[in-house]
Formats: C-alpha cells, structure tokens, sequence
C-alpha cells in the first residue's frame, strides 16, 4: 500500500529533529543548552495541539484584535488605535483556535519576540496591514517572514480599516501590494479588504437602523469564506511547517551562539 504523502513528510521532519537532538548533544555549551529547553517545550506544543492555530500577525494598530473580536463577536477583547496587545491571547472560534499577537513597530523588543516566536508554532499566518499599505518597515518585516524564512505557503494577507478610504482607491490599495508580492500575485495570497470595526459597530444595538450598510462594509463575510478556503486548503501544510519553522529558528540561533563563543575564546587567546 502506498504511504500517505502527510505520514510520510511527517516522518521526516521526526527524523530531522532526531538529528538535530543528536548533534546538540554533542556541544559544550551552556547557552545552548537553555536553548535546547525552550526547542523542546515549544515542539512540545505543537504536538499537544488538537485544533488547527491561526496567528493574525503584523504592525501594531492594523486592527488585529477588531478582527478576531469581529469574527468571534467577543466584545470583551481590547481593542483601539494604540497598542492593546502585549501578549499572545487564543480565541476559540468555531475549531478553530485564533491567536492575537502584539504587533511589531513598536519600541518593546519584547513584543517582537513573541511575535515571531508564535509565527513558527502557529500553522497558519493571517498578516494585517491597513489601507495605507506598507511602508518601509513593514514591507521588509512581510518579506523576511514570507520570503527570507520561507513562510508564504501558510500566509494570508488581509487589509484592514477599509472605511478610512473610498473604496475608489481599491486600485490604488492593490497596487501598493502587488509591488511587495512579487513575484507572488494577490490571488495566492488570498487579500481581503475588509474593515473589522464597521462589523463591531453594526451589533451595537443603537446601530440597528444601519446594521445592514455597516455588515456590507465590513466584508467579514467574505474574509470569513477567504479563511475557511485557506483553513481547508493549508491547513494540513502548516501543520507540517510549524516543527520545521520551529527546528530552523533553533537551528539558527545555536549556530549564531557557538559561533559568538568562538569568536570570543579566540580573542581571549589571542
């Protein structure tokens, strides 16, 4: 019988942390081994996972918390133009798990960092950016995460706070993106307008009247059929990416930290 192609590749990722368990075991060095501790809790983590994880990722103040109090219609989540997350926080959302993460811009460094560190153990990756695109800043920070760590194939691109423009620039808006993109296109992506805050005001009861304009506007509906296709489609794809984003970062940081005390013991021998 052929074997499943998902047993298989994750077979191999178990066998690619069993070497990497392997040659850290043979190095002497005390750094590495708190790193080690960290590696194996958070692969930890990813193993004890029963739901799919989405992480809503990027600059502080998109709206990542309007979106998911919007699709979970949990009006307890803090929400508002300066910063309102400074740590991770999972929403229950159908069967889904919904992660908010701080957003990155900011001056805490410690906000980065759990930022990042739940890009690598969640299995999919829903970016927000606002109508006013991307500047320089967030340009590179998408492009490192897509492109330099290799993450695209369990993105999701949504842009937020639509109602701050005419929708006549949704040209313009397009534009700005597709010259970050490249060589990807927005359909692969899966971009979707929307504006999480119209859809928090039309279930307030005293927006009865103009319910219907405010849901219109939001989009959620169609940002809500854009996740379920992306769910479906990559879902099983991040799964198998989080160990391997999880074992690269590791990878990346004994190497950067033996390589430091090398460079140290010569200088002191020198």
């Amino acid at each position: 019988m052929e074997e499943i192609k998902y047993v298989k590749y994750a077979n191999k990722i178990d066998q690619l942390k069993e070497d990497f368990d392997n040659i850290i075991d043979r190095v002497d060095n005390e750094k590495c081994y708190s790193l080690m501790s960290e590696y194996k809790n958070d692969i930890a983590k990813i193993k004890d996972k029963d739901k799919l994880e989405i992480a809503f990722i990027g600059q502080y103040s998109a709206g990542k918390s309007t979106l998911i109090s919007s699709l979970t219609e949990n009006m307890n989540i803090k929400t508002g133009q300066n910063i309102t997350t400074d740590k991770v926080n999972e929403y229950k959302w159908n069967n889904i798990v919904l992660i908010d993460t701080p957003g990155i811009g900011t001056d805490y460094q410690e906000h980065s960092d759990l930022a990042y560190r739940y890009m690598d153990l969640a299995d999919l990756l829903v970016y927000v950016v606002t109508t006013q695109g991307f500047d320089e800043l967030i340009a590179k920070d998408f492009k490192n995460i897509a492109f330099t760590q290799q993450k695209s194939s369990k993105m999701m691109l949504v842009v937020n706070k639509t109602s701050l423009e005419s929708l006549a620039n949704k040209s313009y808006w397009e534009e700005d993106i597709r010259k970050v993109l490249t060589p990807y296109t927005l359909e692969e992506f899966r971009v979707t307008f929307t504006d999480a805050n119209s859809y928090l005001e039309a279930l307030k009861p005293k927006n009865e009247k103009i319910r219907s304009p405010l849901i219109e506007r939001s989009n959620l509906n169609n940002l809500i059929l854009n996740l379920n296709d992306f769910s479906e489609d990559k879902g099983i794809v991040g799964r198998l990416l989080s160990p391997l984003n999880v074992l690269n970062t590791y990878i990346d940081k004994v190497i950067t930290e033996t390589s430091t005390n090398e460079k140290k013991r010569k200088f002191k021998n020198y």
